[in-house]
Order: structure tokens, then sequence, then C-alpha cells
């Protein structure tokens, strides 16, 4: 069983046997709750599905860019 301590800021540091075996990563989010009988719940939460989107499309053409260059042969 691994332990830590809380600091004066509130904070928890999880041992990297438990990060590791968890699959934990840096930006991992998580909802906390508290327990009648005094425990602590905590549960990492799914990815975020629109910021998993970011960056997605690099590289492809932007639609902004077409959608002007389209307007521009209209207009010629």
């Amino acid at each position: 069983m691994a332990t830590t301590v809380l600091s004066s800021k509130g904070q928890l540091v999880l041992p990297v046997s438990v990060r590791t075996e968890a699959g934990l990563h840096p930006g991992d989010r998580f909802s906390v709750q508290s327990l009648a009988d005094g425990r602590i719940l905590l549960q990492r939460l799914p990815p975020d599905p629109l910021m998993a989107l970011r960056g997605a499309y690099q590289g492809e053409e932007s639609l902004t860019a077409a959608l002007l260059a389209e307007r521009r042969r209209e207009f010629a």
C-alpha cells in the first residue's frame, strides 16, 4: 500500500507505482467525492471529446481559405 501526504497548498502526489499501474498521465482529469463514511473517491474522467479533436485536421486545407478562394473565383 502506497501512502502520500497532503501539502499546505492542498496538493497530493500520487506515488509512481500507483500512476503506472493505473496508466495515469499528466493532464488527466479527475472527479473527487467525499463519501459519508469518511473515504474520498478519486475517479479519472474520460478525455474531453472536443479537446481530443484539437489538431486533428492540421495540414488539411483551411475551409476558410477554400471558401475565400471560391468567392474570389466567382467575382473574377
